[in-house]
Formats: C-alpha cells, sequence, structure tokens
C-alpha cells in the first residue's frame, strides 16, 4: 500500500493517543459511575481518530472508503455511550437503564457498522464515493445512501437528550459539579459542532472531517476536568439532588 504523508497524519494520531490516555484514566476511577460508557466512549473516538490517520495516509480511494468504513465500530457507538453516560453521571441510570435498555440502544449502531461494511452489496449506506484530489491530501466524497441518514439522526437523539440534561445539571449544582459539567460539555461539544460542520459540507476544508482532530481538545478538556475538578471521583449522583 502507497503511504502519503500529511502533517494531518500526526494530528490525527495525537488525537488518538490522547484518547487512549484519558480512557485509561477514566478506567482507573472504576466503579464510580459513569466510568464504563465514558471509557467506552473515549476509546470509540481514539479508533475513529486512528482509523482516520491510515484513511488520509494512503491515495488509493478503494483503500480509503473500507477504512472508512471501518472506522463505524468507534463512530456509531460514541453516541450511545455519551447518552448512557450522562444518565449514570447525573444519578438516573438506575432508574433508566438496564442491560436490556442499552441493548436496545446499540441495536442502530450495530446495523449501521453492519450497514457499512458490507454497503457493496447494497448501497444503502453510501450510493456511490469520488475522489476529491483537490484539498490539502487526496480524499473522496460519498453521496450518502438512507441509512447513512438514519444512523445520523439517531446519533444526535442521542447526544441532544444527554447534553440538554447534561446542561440542566449544571444548572442546578453546586460549582464543582457545574464546573465539571461544563468542562464535559465542552468535551462534547466541540466533536459535535465538527462533525456538524463536516455533514453539511460547512467545514473551512469541505474534504476534511474535523471531527477526529476535536477529539484531542475533547480530551484534554476531560483530562483537565478528571484532574482539577475530581471528575469521576465526585460526582452529582452523590448528592441526588436532581
Amino acid at each position: 500500500m502507497v503511504v502519503q504523508y500529511t502533517p494531518y497524519v500526526l494530528l490525527a494520531l495525537l488525537s488518538a493517543a490522547i484518547s487512549v490516555g484519558v480512557a485509561i484514566r477514566v478506567w482507573q476511577r472504576r466503579p464510580g459511575p459513569g466510568v464504563v460508557p465514558l471509557t467506552l466512549m473515549v476509546l470509540g473516538a481514539a479508533w475513529w481518530s486512528l482509523g482516520y490517520a491510515l484513511e488520509i495516509s494512503t491515495p488509493d480511494l478503494e483503500t480509503q472508503v473500507l477504512i472508512a468504513n471501518l472506522e463505524y465500530p468507534g463512530i456509531a457507538t460514541i453516541p450511545v455511550m455519551w447518552f448512557v453516560f450522562v444518565l449514570e453521571y447525573t444519578g438516573r441510570g438506575k432508574k433508566w437503564l438496564s442491560r436490556g435498555t442499552v441493548a436496545l440502544l446499540l441495536i442502530v449502531p450495530f446495523l449501521t457498522i453492519v450497514m457499512a461494511l458490507t454497503n457493496d452489496y447494497h448501497h444503502l449506506f453510501r450510493v456511490s464515493v469520488t475522489a476529491v484530489t483537490e484539498g490539502p491530501f487526496p480524499t473522496f466524497k460519498s453521496v450518502y445512501g438512507p441509512f447513512f441518514w438514519v444512523h445520523t439522526a439517531y446519533s444526535y437523539l442521542m447526544l441532544t437528550p444527554g447534553t440538554i440534561l447534561l446542561i440542566v445539571t449544571a444548572l442546578r449544582m453546586p460549582k464543582i459539579y457545574r464546573r465539571q459539567a461544563i468542562t464535559l460539555l465542552m468535551g462534547a461539544g466541540l466533536p459535535w459542532i465538527a462533525n456538524i460542520l463536516y455533514v453539511t459540507g460547512l467545514g473551512p476544508i469541505p474534504s476534511l472531517d474535523m471531527t477526529p482532530f476535536s477529539f484531542s481538545l475533547a480530551g484534554l478538556a476531560l483530562g483537565w476536568s478528571l484532574i482539577r475538578y475530581q471528575l469521576m471521583d465526585v460526582v452529582p449522583v452523590a448528592r441526588d439532588i436532581i
């Protein structure tokens, strides 16, 4: 396989490394509320960033598409893990979550992964792809099929209520919890905004997906919250206020 170097590869690898480091630090806080879903969410970000680094390091269109599809185990599970994490973090997990509930929430991500990996047989995820040679590196543009939009809508359906619930928590909690929630919102908001800009084609470089790079900043925000505000050591659930 021919490999092309671009500084963006290094940035994506750095983002993956930061995410892995944060995941390790979070996992060390177990068995606290939200530790498992937050760890899985950050590892999903690491998988996505690593995959994107490999994707943009090859000029071959077929290989790029294959790697892009292999990124979906990370991409598709992040929104659900965010939603589950927020429920546990705010003390609603025991009431609303069970293994069965989480399994149901993961049905669409599972189908998304399957549809992405088997797209050549049905083209319901990507109708077509076109090579893009303009920009910082050769990449491709997709015409998305109906199931991609099912995945996108479901992802935002998971992200939105989780974010709203965290905002409510930030407004109602004492200062230390409020600061935790703010850093969590920063960590979640940056990739969300970057992804919206990419999907809508409104990013500064349309062919460049800034989402994997934004995970580095999100990881730093989470790392700061772990160290400075004792995230996962002191959580709102202990107050039972919400």
